[in-house]
């Protein structure tokens, strides 16, 4: 399957994830919409975008194998017109610093750990207040929200590992527990949280 009929498919299935991520924040109670969102929904849905991204991420950077194509994939995953190298790059300048990264310094072994390292700093405030919020969001109650999400979350992680046929059983079903780790099982604590509450 070719890059382009792959990345067809994941944008396909990222659309749809953004779409549910958009009805869920209309879920979030108003006091945390205003807290960690400032009643805005863009800021929730990067949270969630990014927790994505950087799983994939360390996916392409584990292993040795070549990352260029994996690399290629998810800049063309961006939906934001503001990925995650710039979101690092804005935290970089916000705090002072010189410097500024390009995918290209993911291939650098000099770089690559110093910027692995910098994109968590700088993305786990983000995605922290999502996951707070997601607290009081309903993701299963009237619709499965949450099926929805992981449904996609996993054919987008398909379409990355064809990416090339290298990965192996194994190093496959590493990549997939990966993103269950950084993406999903946090939706799935923060849900049973909620459902407990809704039950007492």
């Amino acid at each position: 399957m070719k890059l382009s009929a792959l990345l067809e498919d994941a944008k396909s299935s990222h659309d749809t994830l953004i779409a549910t991520l958009g009805e869920c924040f209309t879920k979030i109670d108003a006091p945390s919409r205003h807290e960690f969102f400032n009643d805005d929904s863009r800021r929730w849905v990067i949270g969630f975008d990014l927790a994505l991204e950087y799983s994939l991420l360390k996916i392409a950077l584990s292993g040795g194998k070549n990352p260029v194509p994996y690399l290629t994939f998810i800049r063309a995953m961006n939906y934001f017109s503001y990925d995650i190298i710039d979101f690092t790059n804005e935290y970089i300048s916000l705090r002072g610093q010189r410097g500024r990264f390009i995918y290209d310094d993911f291939m650098n072994p000099n770089t690559s750990e110093k910027l692995m390292n910098l994109v968590k700093e700088a993305i786990t405030p983000i995605i922290e207040d999502a996951l707070t919020g997601a607290k009081t969001a309903d993701f299963v109650i009237d619709k499965d929200h949450y099926q929805i999400l992981e449904d996609n979350i996993l054919r987008i992680v398909d379409c990355f590992l064809l990416v090339t046929k290298s990965l192996d059983e194994i190093e496959t079903r590493k990549a997939i527990e990966t993103v269950r780790e950084e993406v999903l099982l946090p939706i799935i604590k923060n849900n049973d949280e909620l459902l407990r509450r809704t039950n007492l």
